[in-house]
């Protein structure tokens, strides 16, 4: 790969695993914007450059020249780093804001303002864990039920007869099935007392007539 745009090709295949189209559009241009630029036709501007390497946490030096590693991986120095220079590109005046008062206070302070964002953080990924865990436990109870219902549908077995011996499941089968001829008694029954009253009803009509 002697090239930028071998480079950014192989990279985009390789390590990031994008398509042309999802690569342009992670950065706000086109595939076919893309397409060109690892055919050569394009160079790759400054803003695409500094969009890629920050975006994908892409060794700028590499993609240049080939030199290190492709990736970059991030140390707390490097985090803080990037989180200034987005800041100051975006021109984030709230972070900027957020830096210069927290530069201003003594080391108390600084030190006082560290422990509560860190509580902060703390809480609020304790939360997150807690809600991932709920969301996943009602997944699982929705997949259970679905599953279920689909048991049901195409006459499979149910998970909980599976393990159950052909005995267990005949003395299952047979409390089903009188459950069933009992309700059809009983709606037979019914049935029949409903035409009886008809049939005295009638009777009754016909003696008036």
């Amino acid at each position: 790969m002697q090239s930028v745009n071998e480079r950014l090709k192989w990279l985009r295949k390789t390590i990031l695993g994008f398509t042309q189209n999802e690569l342009g559009k992670s950065i706000g241009i086109t595939g076919f914007t893309i397409s060109d630029i690892e055919k050569g036709k394009l160079g790759l501007t400054e803003r695409n450059l500094t969009a890629i390497c920050e975006k994908h946490n892409i060794n700028r030096d590499w993609l240049l020249t080939g030199n290190g590693d492709p990736i970059i991986k991030p140390d707390e120095e490097n985090k803080f780093l990037n989180a200034i220079t987005k800041a100051t590109n975006n021109n984030d005046t709230l972070l900027q804001s957020i830096v210069t008062a927290y530069d201003s206070l003594s080391d108390k302070g600084k030190n006082y303002i560290y422990e509560f964002i860190k509580n902060i953080y703390e809480n609020l990924s304790e939360s997150e864990k807690t809600n991932k865990s709920i969301n996943q436990s009602s997944t699982n109870q929705h997949n259970e039920i679905s599953a279920t219902e689909e048991n049901q549908e195409t006459g499979k077995i149910p998970p909980e007869y599976k393990n159950m011996s052909v005995e267990e499941l005949l003395k299952q089968s047979n409390i089903i099935e009188n459950l069933l001829e009992k309700k059809q008694k009983e709606e037979l029954l019914s049935l029949q007392k409903q035409n009886e009253n008809i049939e005295i009803k009638d009777q009754r009509n016909s003696k008036i007539s």
